[in-house]
């Protein structure tokens, strides 16, 4: 049974105002590996190649380790009348990436957004919007106290070349000679296809989106003062103003399962580390962060009830890894949850993993897991909350944890009485051999009543 979080408030409150579902920004505690913040839980991993003396793919990562120490924060704003997903925002912090291999690289701060200008969070916390005297938008490669690269070197500003949005633009693109591939277009903004849950069905809402980005690019600022002849004073190696095309340092990408009150957000971040010229040690490559942030509406701890059982179905998702030096898949797998309130017990079951592609040409992962997680105790600030350590007790031997929250108002439902949703993210790996597994799921009883009625 998990204890308390002394002074910890166990209840969503998004500093982006009540449009939006959060995670909460801070990890409270971790779990056999999974993490608690206010209103969900996470797990992520990264690219086993990081650990690599030398790099011999330094434009590609693969393989995937548990890692812990960092924070996912993921918040979605959400249709009033259709609880329709209509912004996703994903901010990343601490997630061992350096640009000079001296400090943690500026906090990510995606929204996906796809037109030019600058993403930040204001001093709330709060994604920013632009005002008057802060308008967000992108400065031209000729503003050298915003770019100060040009006249500091490593000592320069990183903030500033984080979280930029830099195309679309006028200029044109530059791109290395053929066979390269470079696109014009850092996303196309967020995707959004409804699941059937509020007709009888499971499969939850998707909302995904990906950015190409340039997070750490010097040249997206001159080297400084035109030249005689008015041209601009390039950074070295550059062949024009500006970043020269997206997705110069890496990609992020994030798909969010959504019910009425629970969310599960799986996401990516591949980035450039020890940049050249950040660093000056010629070990720039790339690596990857991947995760899954349960979140949402949870339900108070003090309305959990204190007897009964209900089951909840549904999906998860993840990836897997059957070696370090593999590619990573992901999956998706049927999960149930059977929940004794009296005894405060939860066994969850996750089953029939396949790649997450259409029935006809999806392949059988192997992965899945039954385990028996405990609920924190009534009149407690988790009572809302259940954790476990895992043992998939397979030929895999796959060792780790679970961590899950409750979502919504209590309801009756065929399957019994207790909040509408629940959905938890997990983490677990084989030392030996390799194999890991980071995901996540989202079930529901059945028994849905609409947000707000």
């Amino acid at each position: 049974m998990p204890a308390p979080i002394p002074g910890a408030t166990m209840t969503m409150s998004c500093v982006d105002g009540a449009a939006y579902q959060c995670s909460g920004s801070t990890v409270l505690r971790v779990d056999n590996g999974v993490g608690i913040t206010a209103s969900g839980v996470q797990a992520y991993g990264k690219s086993a190649s990081d650990l690599l003396p030398a790099n011999p793919t330094i434009t590609t990562a693969f393989g995937l380790l548990p890692a812990s120490g960092g924070t996912a924060d993921v918040r979605v704003a959400r249709s009033a009348a259709t609880s329709a997903v209509t912004q996703v925002a994903v901010v990343l912090d601490k997630l061992g990436i350096s640009w000079d291999g001296k400090v943690e690289r500026p906090r990510v701060v995606e929204t996906f957004d796809p037109t030019q200008g600058i993403t930040r969070l204001d001093a709330s916390g709060a994604l920013a919007a632009p005002s008057p005297s802060a308008p967000l938008t992108l400065p031209p490669a000729t503003d050298l106290s915003f770019y100060n690269f040009a006249s500091l070197g490593p000592a320069a500003t990183q903030a500033d070349y984080a979280n930029n949005r830099y195309f679309p633009r006028t200029a044109p693109i530059r791109c290395p000679p053929p066979p390269a591939s470079c696109s014009a277009t850092e996303t196309a903004g967020i995707t959004f296809g409804a699941g059937d849950f509020s007709s009888e069905g499971l499969d939850p809402d998707r909302a995904s989106a990906q950015r190409l980005h340039s997070d750490g690019d010097v040249h997206a600022g001159d080297a400084g003062p035109p030249n005689p002849d008015g041209s601009p004073n390039l950074l070295p190696g550059a062949t024009g103003e500006g970043v020269p095309f997206a997705g110069t340092k890496g990609y992020r990408n994030v798909v969010n399962f959504s019910y009425y009150r629970a969310n599960l957000a799986a996401w990516v971040s591949e980035d450039t580390t020890l940049i050249n010229e950040w660093a000056a040690t010629n070990q720039e490559h790339t690596l990857n962060r991947r995760g899954t942030v349960a979140y949402g509406i949870v339900t108070d701890p003090a309305a959990v009830p204190r007897t009964g059982t209900v089951t909840y179905t549904g999906f998860a998702y993840g990836w897997y890894s059957k070696s370090a030096s593999e590619p990573v898949t992901f999956f998706r797998a049927q999960a149930t949850a059977s929940v004794d309130f009296q005894a405060r017990q939860v066994t969850v079951q996750i089953t029939k993993a396949t790649t997450d592609e259409p029935a006809a040409v999806a392949t059988v992962v192997p992965f899945s897991f039954t385990t028996v997680a405990g609920i924190g105790a009534p009149d407690t600030n988790v009572a809302n909350y259940l954790s476990a350590a895992v043992d998939t007790g397979d030929a895999a031997a796959l060792k780790g944890g679970l961590g899950a929250r409750f979502f919504g108002p209590i309801n009756t439902a065929p399957s019994g009485t207790g909040p509408d949703e629940m959905a938890g993210s997990f983490t677990m790996s084989n030392a030996t051999t390799g194999v890991t597994a980071i995901g996540g799921f989202i079930v529901m009883t059945g028994a849905h009543t609409f947000r707000g009625d």
